[in-house]
This record gives C-alpha cells, structure tokens and sequence, in this order.
C-alpha cells in the first residue's frame, strides 16, 4: 500500500478545518438576515402571517406554520437564548389563516380559517396540547374575523358575515366552549378591528358608508359585563369613495386610544395612506374626532452616510415622505402604543415601528430588512418597552418564519 506524505495530510486537515469553518458560518447566516438583527427561524409552509402571542403567565411566542407539516400549527417560544423547537399544537387542519389569544392560566385560544373557508376554535394547554377543540362555529367564508381576549380566561371571536355585510360576534369561556347564538353588532359594515383594553372593554373600529354613500369610520366601545354597545366616534374615512380599503386597526397607549386606517388609490393599491383618530380613554366620546395622516421620513437605506442615527427617530424629519403599506398595532396596553407599518424604499419594502404617545404618533424606528413586497406583519409588546415583529417571507424562493427585537433599553436610544 502506497503511504500518504505528512504534507498532504497537513494539506487536508486545513481544507477540512476551512470547510467546517464555511459550513459553520452558513449555518450562522441562516438564522439572521443580511440587513443584520432579523432572525431566520426557519422554513414556513406559506407566505400567510404568523401569530405572536404572550400567555397570561407572560411567556411569549409565535404560532406558526413550519414547512415540514403544511396541515399543522406548531408554537416556538421566544424566551431565553435561541429558540426553542418548534412544538406542535394541532395537525390535520390545513390553516389559511389563523390568530391566537391568551387564555387561563397557561390556556391559548385558536382561531383559524380551514380549506373550506369555515371557520372553528380550539383551546391549547402549553404543556399537553389540544384541550378542546377543533370547534366549527358554523361561519363560512367570512369577510373578515378576529379574535380577542375576554375576561376570566375567556375569548371573544368576531367576522363580517359575507352575505349580510354584519358584523357578528361570540363568546368563548375559558374552557373553550362558544356561546351557541352569535350577536349582531352591527349592520353594513365592510371592515373592521377590534381590541380590549386593560379594563376589559371591547373597542371596535367599522368602516361603513353614511347615507351619502360617503366612507366613515366609527368607533364603538362596549363596557364589560355584557352592557351594549356604544358608538363614541365617527369620522369620515378621508379617501374618496372609489379608494381602494387598506388595513385597520387599534391600540392603547396608557392615556389614549388609536384607530388607525390605510387607503390606496386604484392606479397604485401597492402605496397607501395612514391615518390615526386618537381619542381620549376616559372621556372617549368627549374627544374631537378629527383624524391626521401618519408621515414617515423616507431614504435611501443603502445611503449609509445620510441615514439617521438612534433607535426612535423623529417623525417631523425634514425629509420627504415615504409610501406606506398597512398598519396593525400591537395588542395589550402599555405606556405607549407601538404599530408596524411597511415603507417603500429603493431597496424594497422595510417594516418600520411607530410609537405614539400622549395621542400622536412621536417617532419611529426602521428595522433592518428590505422585503421585495409588503409582508402581512404581526407584532407583540412585551415588558419595559420590548416589543417583537414577525413576518413570512421568501429567502431563496423559499418561504420562511422571520423575527426581529427591540426596546428602549437597547444602545443608542433617542426619545426625541
């Protein structure tokens, strides 16, 4: 047998240090994109937009769907270093979109559309799974649904009937039993946001056409305990009739409540508008309503020497203004209301936090991606100013679960 000379085991043993060196390095890139600080959690089934979530015992977590089971929803959970392995919690029910709400205890409530377009429930124990459900609550193909967190561990789950153009509602107790008859909120609706606050009262925001035919936005409360509810604002949409509807949505900062709406022309849909109505938490129907258009400085992100420093920048930037895309705020209520909107920008779309306080949007901050079209992004508050975003998005024609952090505690922080 021919020997091998010492130098070419040398030479090996280098090549192969140096390939494991690459390999370990690919394997770092794919949990963070180039932008830097977004993480690539892995491969998802679909482009459809993840659902973040905290428990009551304040665990958060995203319920998404990873590719390796397209008929499932598997939970990860976003506490300590890393991520934990994505956990299944249902199978077989082949989600096209799907939201998640506190329960009990360590309980999550589920709500999701199936192929059929019907939709149904289930409650989640964090550590056994299925406790209840898969649950069909007899809607089919609705407009549009949410679901919300109630009092006592309970859920309440809202649609837009397509047939009727109503707005429903039904009540889910914390063992994730609905209520057999749904209500009637309200009549001719075409899109709606809901929204609890801390007291537990049931914020809505409808989009409807006044006799005119003219768009309005009204905002309705209902008081925990089962009292009706109560119309405390209306405001037109600010957009012609023919504008195309975008997003809407509500948040709470500790002082205020936000409705906030996007609307896009036909000839361009892809680039909308933004508007808030603020209104006072205590004395809601004593605010005056009068909506103001959300302004987002705009810049070349690869114009590195020209681009603003700090984490929150101020929005009265002597820039111009960029297009916009959607708005969804976070859910709960906190000392400020943060929301997430898209931005277009030479190098793609770019998520971008707003914060509001005191009843106007105050300063924003870009996160580090550029997305070649406007994702469907979710976003979670958590404590002393931590927030968290998630997306689906494509990464070499494959779609993936992305997520990024922040807070105010980070380096660099400006409070203009």
């Amino acid at each position: 047998m021919q020997r091998v000379h010492p130098s070419l085991w040398l030479f090996a043993i280098v090549v192969l240090a140096a390939a494991g060196a690459a390999w370990r390095a690919a394997m770092r890139a794919e949990n963070a994109e180039d932008s830097g600080g977004v993480l690539n959690v892995g491969a998802a089934a679909s482009l459809a937009a993840p659902a973040l979530v905290r428990w009551s015992d304040g665990e958060a977590g995203v319920v998404w769907q990873p590719s390796q089971d397209r008929g499932a929803l598997a939970y990860t959970s976003l506490e300590g270093e890393g991520f934990s392995p994505a956990r299944t919690l249902l199978t077989n029910i082949a989600p096209l979109q799907w939201l998640a709400a506190p329960g009990a205890a360590a309980h999550l409530h589920l709500a999701w559309l199936d192929p059929g377009g019907r939709l149904r429930t289930a409650l989640i124990e964090r550590q056994h799974g299925l406790l209840r459900g898969p649950i069909d609550i007899g809607v089919t193909h609705p407009g549009s649904f949410a679901l919300v967190p109630g009092p006592d561990g309970g859920a309440e789950v809202l649609w837009i009937d397509a047939f009727s153009a109503e707005l429903m509602a039904v009540s889910i107790d914390a063992a994730g039993r609905p209520f057999p008859t749904p209500e009637v909120v309200r009549t001719g609706v075409n899109r709606f946001a809901a929204a609890a606050d801390q007291y537990g009262r049931l914020w809505l925001a409808i989009v409807t056409a006044a006799p005119t035919g003219a768009p309005i936005v009204e905002v309705i409360v209902r008081q925990s305990g089962g009292n009706p509810p109560s119309l405390v604002a209306r405001t037109p949409l600010g957009a012609p009739a023919t504008a195309l509807p975008g997003s809407l949505a509500l948040g709470f900062d500790a002082t205020t409540a936000y409705t906030a709406w996007t609307t896009a022309s036909s000839t361009n849909p892809d680039r909308e508008t933004a508007y808030v109505l603020a209104l006072d938490l205590e004395a809601p129907a004593d605010s005056a309503p009068r909506a103001s258009v959300i302004q987002i400085p705009e810049w070349d992100p690869g114009d590195a020497g020209n681009a603003p420093r700090g984490l929150w920048l101020a929005l009265d930037d002597a820039r111009g203004m960029a297009d916009l895309h959607g708005l969804v705020f976070a859910a709960g209520q906190q000392s400020a209301a943060l929301a997430i909107t898209g931005r277009q920008t030479p190098a793609g779309w770019q998520p971008v936090i707003v914060r509001f306080r005191d009843g106007t949007a105050d300063a924003y901050w870009p996160v580090p991606a550029h997305l070649p079209h406007p994702p469907a992004i979710a976003l979670l508050t958590l404590d002393a100013g931590r927030w968290t975003a998630a997306w689906s998005g494509l990464a070499r024609a494959q779609p993936r679960l992305f997520l990024v952090h922040g807070g105010d505690e980070e380096s660099g922080v400006a409070r203009p």
